[in-house]
């Protein structure tokens, strides 16, 4: 049962909605515990921590409601549930308490709903400053859902996990996404296949995709290209790896400079070298020879 007036799950046997005081119905009560395939969503303000910790608290405050409202209005929209706010996040569940066919395609809509959201909230408010954004995680699979410690309902189970730390592996202002939440969406959605992710808590690696867009929307690619699997080039990304390793262990920068014909394929490596480093920081570089600048990202 929901609160007929804001929508928010009721405690059971509760005579008033714990979010907004407003009277239930006589028996607001909610199903057992029960088995469900949901899909799962989180999203995580990157480096909003280190953004905020010499604003004034009133300014953190005020950015972080308009955030996470913009965050919970998306999920709301397309028929999500907002499963709890996380400080400068959100999870949510599509999938549970209400089940829709097509539950996989409204987590991934209004996963880019968020993304288009939180930049115009942040461009509002940030005035040029640290670069902030949204990372999301989905995750489709089975879950236990219903009441948790007869306080709130929720889901539990490894595919919240998994979608957590797909959130935390993505990249700036992207989307990831695990194998079943990609594979049920290819109808309305381009993805990119990423390498196989070695997330926390998991013994072995992930399959993981990015987000490249709607089919629907203007201007986006699918089908092939920066979709395909990156195949050929397996001694360069080995030497890439190994000076990521020596990067890593000794704490110290390196640079990489790729130098080679036009087409042969430049930018796909640097993309491919920006994954196998997901979670470190990386500057990428490029020389424009018709204009003579010096362009970094």
């Amino acid at each position: 049962m929901t609160c007929p007036v804001c929508g928010t799950v009721a405690v059971p046997g509760a005579r008033f909605c714990h979010n907004c005081g407003a009277a239930l119905p006589a028996a607001a009560t909610l199903p057992a515990a029960e088995r469900r395939v949901v899909t799962v969503l989180f999203g995580d303000l990157s480096d909003f921590t280190s953004w905020s910790e010499d604003l004034d608290p009133e300014r953190v405050g005020a950015v972080t409601d308009r955030v996470l409202a913009a965050l919970a209005g998306a999920v709301k929209t397309f028929g999500g549930h907002v499963d709890k706010l996380t400080g400068d996040g959100i999870m949510a569940v599509f999938g549970a308490p209400v089940a829709h066919e097509d539950d996989a395609e409204r987590a991934v809509r209004a996963a880019l709903s968020m993304q288009r959201a939180v930049r115009r909230v942040l461009d509002d408010e940030r005035g040029g400053g640290a670069p902030l954004g949204l990372r999301v995680g989905l995750n489709t699979g089975d879950v236990i859902a219903g009441i948790q410690a007869a306080i709130e309902y929720t889901v539990i189970g490894d595919t919240v996990n998994t979608a957590a730390r797909l959130a935390d592996a993505a990249a700036v202002g992207a989307v990831y996404a695990g194998a079943r939440t990609s594979a049920a969406t290819r109808h309305v959605a381009s993805w990119r296949t990423l390498r196989p992710l070695r997330l926390k808590g998991k013994r072995e690696p992930v399959e993981a995709y990015e987000l490249l867009g709607l089919l629907d929307a203007p201007g986006t690619r699918s089908g092939l290209g920066d979709e395909a699997p990156f195949v050929g080039r397996e001694t360069e990304i080995g030497r890439v790896a190994g000076r990521l390793a020596e990067v890593i262990d000794r704490g110290e920068p390196r640079v990489l400079l790729m130098t080679a014909e036009a087409g042969i394929g430049k930018s796909r490596f640097a993309a491919e070298v920006e994954r196998l480093a997901a979670g470190y920081d990386v500057g990428a570089g490029r020389y424009a020879a018709h204009t003579g600048a010096r362009v970094l990202s």
